[in-house]
């Protein structure tokens, strides 16, 4: 296997695990109508904000509807009814955190290394196991 291929499957492995801390947090739900089919994964704050790209406090649960799809009320459409959802859910004390790590964080470009997405690994799998629910899935 060469470190391109290796660095895909551990970059793979990380997005699942963000994911399914994601969706255990909360409860498979929609947070924005409560819908249970099809639940995504959204990032709250963008990806290109590397300390937090699998940090699951950086993660909602949205269908596909509240996600992308609405005309009015959505996610990626709908910008000023997001940022309404995301404080009626999250914790004061959550979106403080995540404006400290945006802001400590800067413009500084992590290298994706295969010892960056092992670390970011072992915290998923540490917040899993602190949920007690990693239904058997890998």
């Amino acid at each position: 296997m060469t470190k391109r291929q290796l660095l895909k499957r551990l970059r793979n492995r990380a997005y699942k695990l963000w994911r399914e801390c994601v969706l255990i947090r909360w409860g498979y739900k929609c947070v924005g109508c409560g819908e249970k089919k099809l639940p995504n994964c959204h990032h709250i704050v963008p990806k290109i904000f590397a300390s937090l790209r699998y940090d699951p406090i950086n993660g909602i649960v949205v269908c596909p509807k509240c996600h992308k799809f609405d005309n009015r009320f959505s996610a990626h459409k709908n910008l000023l009814w997001f940022a309404v959802l995301l404080v009626s859910k999250l914790a004061a004390g959550e979106i403080k955190y995540l404006i400290r790590k945006m802001t400590a964080e800067g413009r500084v470009k992590i290298e994706p290394t295969v010892e960056y997405y092992e670390g970011e690994i072992k915290k998923l799998e540490e917040f899993l196991k602190t949920k007690g629910a990693t239904n058997g899935k890998s």
